[in-house]
């Protein structure tokens, strides 16, 4: 579909029982006419791959196998999308409407961006919005601030991006490379990996919860 290009769609899971039916559900519904979905678990004992099987005709790819972490199973579905469009939504998460991505492309498409920060929400266990979270970082003059190369100050990242709320081009991927599993940067590779989009320049708009 050249006006629509093919995005695809990353969940990592793992014991992800009682949240993961959401999360497809929301990928599933999408009126993003499409969407590959790839689905890369982390051999879960608790039933999450019950669910997944339940959708597997939904599912363009799907795996449960052991992996090294999180970050490891990130990229190994990154590699194993075949678009050039990359979402990744958590078992945890789900995508707030069945509009999301067709909104995300819109900005995509307009800007000419690498990729999108959308804000993400906070919910309870009762489904009520206890706060959104901005998918934008926050920048500061006379406080804490990154330094490029050439030791000129780009910004201080109060608050880091969301991955799941953000879309990529993949080639962003390939100029700064995947989210790294080294023991140096244990449960931050994340940041570390947001924080390479901000001091590469990789070109990106923000699209508001409101």
């Amino acid at each position: 579909m050249e006006n629509n290009p093919l995005i695809s769609v990353v969940t990592v899971s793992y014991n992800a029982v009682s949240t993961i039916e959401q999360t497809i559900l929301s990928v599933i519904n999408q009126t993003y006419p499409n969407i590959e979905y790839v689905i890369i678990d982390g051999e879960s004992t608790d039933g999450t791959v019950d669910v997944i099987k339940k959708y597997a005709d939904r599912i363009t790819y799907w795996v449960s196998e052991p992996d090294k972490g999180i970050y490891d199973a990130m990229n190994k579905g990154i590699k194993k999308a075949d678009s050039d469009y990359v979402i990744i939504l958590h078992s945890d998460d789900y995508l707030y409407d069945k509009n999301v991505i067709t909104l995300q492309m819109k900005y995509l498409k307009l800007t000419n961006s690498d990729y999108t920060t959308g804000d993400t929400v906070f919910i309870d266990k009762d489904n009520n919005v206890v706060t959104p979270y901005l998918g934008i970082a926050h920048r500061y003059d006379d406080k804490y601030f990154f330094l490029k190369g050439d030791n000129t100050p780009v910004f201080w990242m109060e608050t880091s991006f969301n991955h799941e709320g953000m879309l990529f081009k993949k080639s962003a991927f390939e100029r700064i490379g995947y989210f790294s599993d080294e023991k140096i940067y244990g449960p931050s590779a994340d940041f570390k990996f947001e924080v390479d989009l901000v001091l590469k320049d990789i070109k990106h708009t923000h699209i508001p919860y409101n």
